[in-house]
C-alpha cells in the first residue's frame, strides 16, 4: 500500500491564500491575548514550544468559577455586541462514541 501525500491544487491555492493575511491573524491573536490574558478564568491555549502558531482561530477556556459566567453565558453578550464567538468542539467525553468509556487518570479513554 502507498500514501499520496501531494497538496492539491485547490489546498495549495487556499495555503497561499491564507500566507497572505497570516500577519494580521498573529496581531489579532496578540490583542486578545493582551486584552483579555489578565481576566481571571480567562485562559488560552498553549503553543508548542518547537514552533509557532499562525493563529488562525483564536480559542479561549472560560472557568466558571474563577471568571463568573460560562460561554453559554458569553456567547450572546458578545453577539449584543456584534461580535462573532461560537463554541469549537465538543470535549471528547462527551461525544456519543466515548460515551460509556473509562477515562484514565491521564484522560485516556480505555
Amino acid at each position: 500500500m502507498g500514501y499520496n501525500y501531494r497538496m492539491s491544487n485547490i489546498l495549495a491555492a487556499t495555503g497561499r491564500g491564507q500566507l497572505r493575511v497570516l500577519d494580521e491573524h498573529v496581531e489579532m491573536f496578540d490583542f486578545y491575548k493582551e486584552t483579555l490574558g489578565g481576566l481571571p478564568g480567562i485562559g488560552f491555549m498553549p503553543e508548542a514550544r518547537w514552533g509557532r502558531c499562525t493563529q488562525w482561530l483564536t480559542v479561549i477556556t472560560v472557568d466558571l468559577a474563577e471568571f463568573g459566567a460560562t460561554r453559554d453565558d458569553i456567547r450572546p453578550a458578545l453577539e449584543a455586541q456584534n461580535i462573532e464567538s461560537r463554541s469549537v468542539w465538543k470535549l471528547m467525553h462527551l461525544q456519543p462514541i466515548f460515551r460509556g468509556l473509562p477515562i484514565s487518570p491521564q484522560g485516556n479513554f480505555g
